[in-house]
């Protein structure tokens, strides 16, 4: 390539050495940065060198800084998109997602890792430490997100299919819920709860709020021509009360329940309903609450066996019935 070419990309060689090779604990003198630069075939002068780091630094999103230790001049890069810190949380993410396939997560990193320095970089490597963890084998998920985030934000209404798993001919699969059949869905909003992400929908058959895996939705496309119920409702859509009264995002009928429960078990209840709860203290190391509008279904009762004897279900008395004879029902298997 003639030099005169590599000058035009004299610029963004120097700002890949500073991203690439420098950091606040590894730094380059000013020698080394115009031997790098020589390396892609660029030369400079010292003076050059010092007017491009004015140029950069008038970029934003990062710093060059310069440090000086005894007669030598040190440069690196700082306030960079991300910090360290910051990737490594990415990183577990990443990582953590049952719904990301364990090739994407890969992929994922990799590019992550591009926004550190080499010597960031390995450290973000060593720390990919899950191989082998649960995830989902649906390579279209990623492909599934984008359009969902698509309707979401032109409130365009969704046609896929849906996904369980089977065990046939000997192996477990994933297989049509219902045979051919294509749901339609007015999109509110995508949330990540207990480990999955979801897809919250008005199902505009039957005109009723669904949540659907996104790791378990396949075929999906964005339809142009149909009118969405409650369009604008999408931008106002509570995600947060939708994801703490519904519990494992099983949709059922809303009840306010009144509970009392031990001191030992207020953790439990406000890491799931928040501290926006009111409490009354009952005496003798009693609470009493109310939990506005839960999903009164099995994935309630299962969570709420798991306190065990420290909550008792106060009313109404057919919600209580109700964990009565799921009760009783368990007891019957053994």
């Amino acid at each position: 390539m003639p030099k005169s070419e590599n000058q035009k990309l004299k610029l963004f060689r120097l700002l890949e050495i500073f991203w690439r090779y420098t950091d606040e604990s590894h730094m380059i003198t000013t020698p080394e940065i115009i031997a790098k630069l020589e390396s892609y075939e660029i030369i400079v002068e010292r003076k050059t060198v010092y007017a491009d780091i004015r140029e950069l630094n008038k970029l934003g999103g990062f710093k060059i800084k310069k440090k000086k230790k005894g007669v030598n001049t040190y440069y690196y890069i700082s306030d960079k998109i991300f910090s360290i810190s910051q990737l490594k949380i990415l990183v577990d993410a990443s990582q953590a997602f049952k719904f990301i396939p364990e090739d994407t997560s890969e992929m994922l990193i990799k590019k992550l890792a591009l926004f550190s320095s080499k010597y960031e970089s390995d450290g973000l490597k060593h720390q990919v430490r899950l191989r082998g963890r649960i995830k989902t084998k649906n390579h279209v998920v990623l492909e599934v997100i984008d359009t969902l985030n698509e309707a979401i934000t032109k409130k365009k209404i969704v046609r896929f299919k849906y996904y369980k798993w089977v065990y046939e001919d000997n192996k477990i699969q994933l297989k049509e819920r219902h045979e051919n059949f294509v749901y339609s869905i007015s999109p509110r909003a995508l949330v990540y709860n207990d480990e999955n992400y979801y897809f919250i929908g008005i199902d505009e058959k039957i005109k009723k709020e669904k949540f659907f895996r996104v790791d378990k939705m396949k075929d999906i496309e964005l339809v142009e021509d149909e009118k969405m119920t409650g369009a604008n409702k999408t931008d106002t859509y509570d995600i947060v009360g939708c994801v703490n009264s519904n519990f494992d995002m099983y949709a059922a009928k809303k009840e306010n329940v009144k509970i009392e429960f031990k001191e030992d078990v207020l953790g439990v209840i406000i890491d799931r309903f928040g501290t926006d709860i009111r409490i009354i203290d009952k005496g003798d190391g009693w609470y009493g609450t109310t939990l506005m509008n839960v999903g009164v279904a099995n994935t309630f009762f299962g969570w709420f066996f798991i306190i065990g004897m420290s909550a008792k279900i106060v009313s109404p008395s057919h919600v209580r019935d109700k964990y009565r004879e799921y009760l009783l029902e368990q007891l019957n298997n053994y």
